[in-house]
């Protein structure tokens, strides 16, 4: 089965680089005297999401999803049933 991959242009990666600094910046300034456990969690998803815009955007096999053809009819066809 065809499949195509998508990647983000680096404009993307960039502003989703741009918006996890921010939301770990913003954290750790306005609750810094908060529930630990909620800060760490915040920053350790802010930190996640950058690392994935930044390999997506960065690598060379890098995509954030595939999307596969489905034939006319709507039966999809693996290659191993093509006999």
């Amino acid at each position: 089965m065809a499949g195509y991959r998508y990647k983000p242009s680096k404009p993307v990666a960039v502003f989703g680089l741009v918006v996890g600094i921010a939301m770990i910046v913003l954290v750790l300034t306005t609750f810094r005297h908060g529930n630990p456990a909620f800060i760490v969690v915040w920053c350790v998803i802010a930190a996640g999401s950058i690392l994935l815009h930044l390999w997506a955007a960065f690598s060379k096999n890098g995509s954030l999803a595939t999307f596969s053809r489905i034939p006319p009819g709507g039966r999809v066809v693996e290659d191993d049933d093509r006999s």
